[in-house]
Formats: structure tokens, C-alpha cells, sequence
């Protein structure tokens, strides 16, 4: 099912190999909508496609410096 340039998956599709590429809440989605259960059907940004995010707009080097600023605890929702 995955392959190295997958950005997307679809998640009724997903299986237990796909969790270090999918992560484990949209494996366990898709085993929800393998099982015939109520779940929406959905897609999955893949870690490749959040890396390649974080390379391209400059954000992996920012990132750290952004969280540093002050205890994650006093942080707002939309920081």
C-alpha cells in the first residue's frame, strides 16, 4: 500500500504498516471504516508530506525557536 512518495493515503484503506507513515489515530480510523463502522471517510497527510511542509517553508529550523519562547503550558490553543 505505501510507497516512499505517498503524501495522501485514503484511510479505509490503511493497515498496521502504514502507522510509522499514517500514524496510529488514522490507522485506527480505517480499521473503524474496514469494520463497516460510522466513521466519515477521509484522507491522511502522511509524516512525508508534514516533513516536506516543514522543509520547504523554512518551519523545522523556526519551530524550535517559536516553542522556546515560552512555557508550553502558558501557550494559547492557536500557538
Amino acid at each position: 500500500m505505501s510507497s516512499p512518495g505517498f503524501l495522501c493515503l485514503d484511510l479505509a484503506a490503511l493497515t498496521t504498516a502504514e502507522t510509522p507513515l499514517a500514524g496510529g489515530k488514522a490507522v485506527a480510523l480505517g480499521r473503524l471504516l474496514q469494520d463497516r463502522r460510522t466513521v466519515p471517510a477521509g484522507l491522511c497527510l502522511t509524516t512525508q508530506a508534514y516533513n516536506r511542509y516543514l522543509d520547504e517553508t523554512g518551519l523545522r529550523q523556526r519551530l524550535p525557536l517559536l516553542l522556546e519562547r515560552k512555557a508550553f503550558g502558558e501557550m494559547r490553543w492557536e500557538e
